[in-house]
């Protein structure tokens, strides 16, 4: 077979590659870059995202007045986090100056969520750089009991490096949880004008559903109906 011959073949399948290429019908699918998310499993995480929701409030320019006045906090299912974050939600509040009831007539802070499974393997997603990142760890272990002329020292390094290399491992092996929540949380003036709004995802266990109740997303007050009766 000539040299030619061969540039021949070697373009027309090039060209067919591309043709192939160009006519196909479907994206190939590409994931997200690396991110992280965090997962609600203790009260204690419940009352830090009351902190950070009071925190924010009180630094939006929005609320400002609105804050100034009486608030009452609409959500009253029975469900753990709603009594959870309520009883919380309304000692923040006081504790930060703000008067509150239970009128509804004015400022009112809502709050919705809305429950997420995922039905295919969740499996563990590998952490960038961490196997190598452990490997070396260990590597400098090794390094640090080897070269340390005082036991204790070595220890209290070789200690250290362990728990930050069983930390990187850990990320690598730990599952991805298949339940997840969606947090909306709303603040509306007495004519039901969303002031502000804020919305929240995180990772739960599939077991702890039951502490949450998943409610509508209604960033207004449900209309009252009124019966009349009517005599002749």
């Amino acid at each position: 077979m000539s040299h030619l011959y061969q540039k021949h073949i070697i373009l027309i399948l090039f060209c067919f590659g591309i043709i192939f290429t160009g006519c196909a019908k479907q994206p190939k699918s590409e994931n997200f870059f690396f991110s992280s998310q965090k997962k609600l499993q203790a009260t204690h995480h419940w009352e830090i995202l009351v902190k950070d929701l009071v925190s924010e409030m009180k630094k939006s320019k929005q609320l400002k007045f609105a804050l100034g006045h009486e608030v009452s906090i609409v959500p009253s299912d029975n469900s753990s986090f709603t009594r959870a974050f309520r009883s919380c939600l309304t000692t923040y509040l006081v504790n930060s100056g703000v008067q509150v009831n239970d009128k509804y007539d004015g400022t009112k802070i809502d709050w919705s969520l809305q429950l997420v499974e995922h039905k295919t393997d969740r499996g563990p997603d590998p952490y960038p750089g961490s196997f190598s990142m452990a490997y070396a760890l260990e590597y400098g272990v090794y390094k640090v009991w080897k070269n340390s002329s005082r036991v204790t020292p070595g220890l209290m390094a070789s200690a250290v490096a362990l728990d930050i290399a069983a930390q990187a491992v850990n990320l690598d092996t730990t599952k991805v949880p298949g339940s997840e929540i969606i947090i909306n949380f709303s603040v509306l003036d007495k004519q039901n004008i969303l002031l502000y709004r804020k919305s929240d995802v995180y990772y739960i266990n599939g077991l702890d559903k039951s502490h949450y109740c998943f409610s509508a997303d209604l960033p207004y007050k449900k209309a009252v109906t009124k019966k009349y009766m009517v005599s002749e």
